[in-house]
């Protein structure tokens, strides 16, 4: 079980760890409405989500009257686990690093110097636009779009 404040800036960039964690070790999730979660999993097939002590308890019941749900949840955590094994993991890092990232360097140390400069000022920008959105949808309390 895990669930952290809604309100927390920092859950756009917490990763899956404690759902993947969860179906590795064979046990139920319940956790709360995090961007991660919601992209690795599924509400209610192999996660059940709650933000509030109150929604807890009521999907724990929902668990102890329900057999079935149990069954899924478990099972359809068994298939997705492999994805976060170990070896699995070093895998897409070995394909990120040799089938991405290598040639990416290749063709950035093939730019002028002014050219790397350019871009990196861009990209510093890009990045500070973002993070003023994020802080933008906590202080709202709504995903903030306006600037795509």
């Amino acid at each position: 079980m895990a669930v952290r404040p809604p309100d927390d800036p920092f859950l756009i960039a917490k990763p899956a760890s404690k759902l993947a964690n969860s179906w590795i070790a064979g046990v139920l999730p319940i956790l709360g409405n995090e961007p991660a979660f919601r992209s690795e999993g599924n509400i209610g097939v192999n996660y059940l989500e709650a933000v509030a002590p109150e929604e807890v308890i009521v999907e724990l019941k929902k668990l102890k009257g329900d057999q079935a749900l149990r069954n899924q949840i478990l099972n359809e955590g068994r298939k997705k686990a492999p994805e976060f094994q170990a070896n699995s993991v070093v895998q897409n890092w070995i394909s990120l690093i040799e089938d991405k990232l290598i040639p990416l360097h290749r063709n950035w140390v093939s730019f002028p110097g002014a050219r790397q400069r350019l871009f990196l000022k861009h990209r510093k920008s890009f990045w500070q636009g973002r993070a003023i959105k994020q802080k933008l949808s906590v202080k709202i309390g709504r995903k903030f779009d306006h600037f795509r």
